[in-house]
Order: structure tokens, then C-alpha cells, then sequence
């Protein structure tokens, strides 16, 4: 045999042993679970288990409303503005959405956009305030509404959670905003929270209708 030979041999036979001695590495543990109360005063509801997203692990609900029952956008001239902004459905572009909102409508001083007053919200847990909250995508929404659905009973909290929805007889008021346009003129997407039956693809309203909205937070 060549020497040439000889030393390709030997180089494929160390790969392969380097190869059998290599240890897997363990599955990586996660500090919360869904369910769990999270750092910020609210409720985790998804846990990217499947590590799809590098920036962050957790995705919590916050424990208070936005506002009471709100409007998507007021204006009409606003909703066609928002048509513009390349607004996205998936997990992962929720704050993406409002971050667009805040700068197409930063020199707006009435009537703000739903996703721009979510960029508002406040937590305050011990001495920490967090302010990283976000009107969630209709994807997120999606992921919030099947946690609720599965878990009702798990979005009370000890020291007062408020549960999504609301004890009435009034469907309409099981509706919540996403900060998702929809591709029906006028309309935007939101979800219908209150039974197995009405989670899947999200619902669409009229933008100047008032809906519930309650902000998420990632990390």
C-alpha cells in the first residue's frame, strides 16, 4: 500500500474513533415551566422547548389588562397606515410588530394605536420594574389562547392573576387583540377565548372595535 494511502487510512480511523468516544450532550433543563409564575408578576404560557428562537425562552402573559376593552387602531387613515407596516402572524415577531407600530406613529398624540400603548405597560415586582411588554402576535395569541383553554384553572395565581376571561354571558367579550393585521380590509386578527372548539386559526374584527388586550413579555 502507498504511504499516501496509509496516512488517509489512519486519518479516517481517528475520525471514526473520535466519533465513538464523543459523549451526547445532556437535554438541556429550563429554569420555568409553563404554568409557572414568572419573573415579572405574570404567567408563562409557552416554553420554547424546541430552542427555535435564540433571543429568548419564555413567553409570559401579564397579570393585568392593557387597557379595558380598546379599539385596534381609531382612525381610518391609521389602519392604512398600518397596511405598511409588514406586520407578521408567527411566535417571534409579536414585539416586532409593536416596535413598528411605536416608530410609524411615535409623533401621534391621541388615540395611539393599541400596539403602542402595550410598548406602555408596567410590572412592578420588588424593586425591579419591567417594561419590556408587547401586544402579542396572532400566533402568540394562538399559543395563549390553547394554554388557557387546556390550563383555565392554572391562570389564577396566589396573589390575584386575573383570569382571560371574563365572567359574563357576552361572547364578544371573550375577544382579544393581536397585533396582527389581517388580510381582510379593515380588519385585524384576534382570538376567541373560551372553549376548546374555538381555538385554531384566529378570528378577524373591524379595527375600530373594542376588544380586550392583555400584553406578553419574551426572555
Amino acid at each position: 500500500m502507498k504511504p499516501s494511502m496509509l496516512f488517509v487510512l489512519a486519518g479516517v480511523l481517528l475520525l471514526l474513533a473520535s466519533g465513538c468516544t464523543q459523549e451526547q450532550e445532556p437535554p438541556r433543563s429550563f429554569e420555568y415551566e409553563a404554568g409557572e409564575e414568572g419573573p415579572a408578576g405574570g404567567l408563562i404560557f409557552y416554553v420554547d422547548t424546541a430552542e427555535e428562537f435564540a433571543d429568548w425562552d419564555y413567553l409570559e402573559v401579564a397579570p393585568t389588562e392593557i387597557v379595558a376593552k380598546s379599539y385596534w387602531v381609531y382612525y381610518p387613515q391609521d389602519y392604512q397606515d398600518a397596511k405598511g407596516l409588514n406586520l407578521k402572524t408567527e411566535i417571534g415577531t409579536g414585539k416586532t410588530n409593536c416596535d413598528a407600530f411605536h416608530d410609524a406613529f411615535e409623533d401621534s398624540f391621541e388615540f395611539l394605536p393599541l400596539a403602542v400603548r402595550s410598548l406602555e405597560y408596567t410590572t412592578i415586582v420588588g424593586e425591579t420594574t419591567y417594561d419590556d411588554w408587547f401586544l402579542p402576535s396572532a400566533d402568540e395569541l394562538g399559543a395563549l389562547a390553547s394554554y388557557w383553554v387546556e390550563h383555565e384553572s392554572h391562570l389564577i395565581l396566589p396573589d390575584g392573576f386575573v383570569s382571560l376571561r371574563e365572567t359574563s354571558n357576552d361572547t364578544e367579550t371573550d375577544m382579544w387583540w393581536s397585533s396582527s393585521i389581517a388580510p381582510i380590509e379593515g380588519q385585524a386578527f384576534c382570538y376567541f377565548i373560551e372553549d376548546a372548539d374555538s381555538v385554531g386559526a384566529p378570528y378577524t374584527r373591524d379595527y375600530d372595535e373594542d376588544y380586550n388586550a392583555r400584553a406578553i413579555r419574551s426572555f
